[in-house]
Order: C-alpha cells, then structure tokens, then sequence
C-alpha cells in the first residue's frame, strides 16, 4: 500500500483567510489553503515543474492594467483615440506592502499646445500618472535577488526618467520593469496593433494619424491573462 503523509507546516497561516476581503482574493501559492496542493509538503511547483516555479513566495512583482474599453478594440486592433488604457508596476515587500509603484505617462496631457512635441520625441515623461479606474492587478512571486534588481531598476528609474512617445509608453516601461527583475516573458508579450487617426482642428492637420505594432496595455493583459505564473485580482478603484 502507498500512502503520502501530508502535514501543515508553521508557515500554513500565510496561506490561511484572515476575513480581509483584498488579501484573501489574493492568497499564495494560487488559492492558499483552498489549493490542494499547497499542503502537500514534499510537491514541488504543485507538480508542474515545467510550466511553474516555486520561488521563495516573500514578494512580488505586480503589473497593473487599466485595460482600454471594448469600445477602442476592432478585430484585435487598439483604437488610441478612444482609449489608451494603461500599464504600471509595482513591487511588494515580505509584509505584503506595496513598496514602490511606477506609473510611468507624459508629464502633461497631451493636446494642441505640444502635439508637437509629442511627435517630435521631446515630451517629458513622469513616473507618478494618475491611475484610477477598474483595472486588473498582475502578480508573480520573485526571489530575494529579483526584489533588489526590480528595486534597483526603479531608482534609476526615478532619476533618469525618458521623455514619453508612442514607442516608449507605459507598457514598455512594464515589460522593460519585468525584464530588469528577471521576469521572464513569452517574445513579442505586450506588443500589438494599434490605431490613432488624424487629429483635426477647424478642418486643419493639427497631428498625423499613426498606425503601426507598438507596446500597449490590451496586448499585455492578453499576453499576461495565459500565464500561469502570474495571479489576476480585480479591482474597481
């Protein structure tokens, strides 16, 4: 007769819900104690070495995305002028604490006044853009290591900020976020079609269309969505 003996270790109550709403959405190990597999204590990667990792699980590593209305996607295409949408990162220490937060967008809003600009490559960037609304909140657990890399990477960030374009957007910053920590994603993950047409005023080109594959939130939260090894949480505000 073969039996396994299964037993709780001291660390179980991390994987326990406290009645906290958010945190119990978001329990370790993809489920907490609600997950089978989080109590065997000799299974690795819940049996699954290949498609996951069981990393040390004392921090993460979390993308959020304001994923763009229906309205702005035509047969797979991002419609810019309907709706952006919007990526950021963030980290999470041991405690559970969001530790620093990227939210990387154009430091003004852009419009006739420095369209220009825009075009041309020269609008400064900022990492503080408002984010707000529904979005989906990405989370993968990094090593120790990972954590001082994404840490790392998000200082230099913080002091050597990019001017804002079409190409170098806030879903390029997260991907380029995810990277630097040792991330690794699928080639080609967050990069996509996308559509602006020509902007007008008083019957005049004020700014050429644009239409071209570039990093954009629809096409990150495609790509992250299919991931095993990042967990999704909803959020409302």
């Amino acid at each position: 007769m073969l039996s396994r003996w299964i037993s709780a270790d001291p660390i179980l109550e991390k994987y326990l819900p406290s009645g906290d709403k958010n945190r119990d959405q978001n329990l370790p190990g993809i489920g907490g104690i609600f997950n089978p597999f989080n109590l065997g204590l000799y299974s690795y990667a819940h049996l699954n070495p290949i498609m996951l990792l069981d990393l040390w699980g004392e921090e993460t590593f979390g993308t959020g995305i304001e994923v763009p209305k229906k309205e702005a996607i035509k047969d797979g295409t991002l419609d810019l002028s309907v709706d952006t949408g919007h990526t950021y990162v963030y980290v999470v220490d041991k405690e559970g604490k969001k530790r620093t937060t990227i939210s990387f967008g154009p430091g003004e809003r852009i419009g006739r006044e420095n369209v220009e600009r825009f075009r041309e490559g020269k609008l400064p960037g900022t990492i503080n853009w408002p984010i707000h609304g529904k979005r989906t909140e990405y989370e993968t657990e990094i090593t120790p290591e990972q954590y001082k890399a994404a840490l790392k990477w998000m200082d230099d960030l913080k002091k050597n900020t990019p001017n804002y374009t079409i190409e170098v957007n806030c879903t390029t910053v997260g991907v380029l976020g995810a990277k630097a920590t040792g991330i690794s994603l699928p080639e080609g993950a967050g990069i996509g079609p996308v559509i602006y047409p020509d902007i007008k005023f008083l019957g005049i080109t004020v700014m050429k269309g644009y239409k071209g594959n570039v990093y954009n939130p629809y096409a990150l939260d495609r790509a992250l969505s299919t991931l095993p090894t990042f967990k999704a949480k909803e959020l409302k505000q």
